[in-house]
């Protein structure tokens, strides 16, 4: 096949066909041959497999474009047998972007169950490493209907977002929201104000507004229940809004955001919500009353499947509602 660069691509023909394929550069020892059938005799099996995940990694980023039929048969000859994987994945002694890989396209296989009751068995193990926050991004990406897993998953998460919280490095950040989010999606109502534990003063705003989002979408399904337990925290989304819904602070576009998150969870938690309603309305932006309209009335329909009413929601959305001229 000839190649040639036209505009910062290369343009590939073969058979009269002109293929287009982004230029991509790749380390050159990831280019060499290597024996990807069983019993190879000239790379083990961990060295087969890492180099296999990482071709074929760097090869689905290039975006390359084939005939029907040719990727298909690229994936069947440089991709791993599913036993091959799970055993890189195991190895404590691969590296870790090889063993992430590994996970990766067993997730792309089907086998997310089987992936999400590995992370949550290794995660029980808790600590700060690259190996764990790694689990705990690919959390996200899998899903676990059984039980037993999810409540292990659950418990770790919480765990490593409470290590993650303390850690000294910026690059803690991005595995302790993905540990939030997932432990949103598995928490059970009464749990909830385990939350408390990342709206402190002393945690960053997006850390805040990372808890609030989770928040707004546990509640668009489901009433913070009253009682003293949820006191503390329906206290805490209270003061939150009220800093943030001040019009010296909405200046820029990241403080209107946690202000909408803000307001939206505290209307949800039903935590002094008319009153924060007024404040909303006070500011005299109505892009910002629009976006909570339309957030709220939103929750009002996934809440409508659940249980018949919500009347604090229902008064403020009548409140927000534009007067009749």
């Amino acid at each position: 096949m000839d190649l040639e660069r036209a505009e910062g691509r290369r343009t590939a023909r073969r058979a009269g066909t002109r293929y287009r394929v982004p230029a991509v550069r790749m380390p050159h020892e990831w280019i060499v041959p290597c024996t990807l059938r069983p019993g190879s005799e000239s790379h083990s099996d961990l060295e087969t497999v890492d180099r296999a995940a990482r071709l074929l990694h760097a090869i689905r980023n290039a975006d390359l474009v084939f005939s029907r039929g040719t990727i298909d048969d690229a994936n069947k000859s440089i991709t791993p047998p599913a036993d091959q994987l799970w055993r890189v994945a195991r190895s404590a002694s691969a590296q870790t972007q090889a063993r992430m890989e590994a996970l990766s396209e067993l997730i792309v296989r089907v086998e997310s169950a089987a992936v999400a009751e590995f992370i949550a068995s290794d995660l029980l193990d808790a600590a700060d490493s690259p190996w764990h926050r790694g689990l705990v991004l690919l959390a996200e990406r899998v899903s676990a209907s059984n039980q037993t897993t999810r409540d292990k998953l659950r418990r770790a998460l919480l765990e490593h977002a409470l290590i993650f919280r303390d850690a000294q490095d910026p690059g803690a950040d991005p595995p302790l929201w993905a540990a939030l989010r997932r432990y949103g999606s598995l928490v059970p109502i009464q749990d909830v104000p385990s939350f408390l534990a990342f709206l402190r003063p002393q945690d960053r705003n997006k850390t805040k507004q990372t808890v609030l989002q989770v928040l707004q979408n546990i509640l668009s399904n489901e009433l913070l229940p009253n009682g003293s337990d949820f006191t503390p925290l329906r206290k805490r989304i209270a003061e939150l809004a009220q800093k943030h819904l001040d019009a010296d602070l909405l200046g820029s576009a990241e403080n209107a955001a946690m202000a909408l998150n803000c307001y939206c969870t505290v209307v949800l938690a039903d935590a002094d919500a008319e009153e924060m309603t007024k404040r909303l309305l006070t500011l005299s932006r109505p892009g910002l009353a629009t976006a909570a309209t339309r957030i709220l009335a939103s929750a009002r329909k996934r809440r409508a499947r659940a249980f018949d009413s919500s009347e604090s929601l229902d008064r403020v959305l009548t409140l927000l509602q534009p007067p009749q001229t």
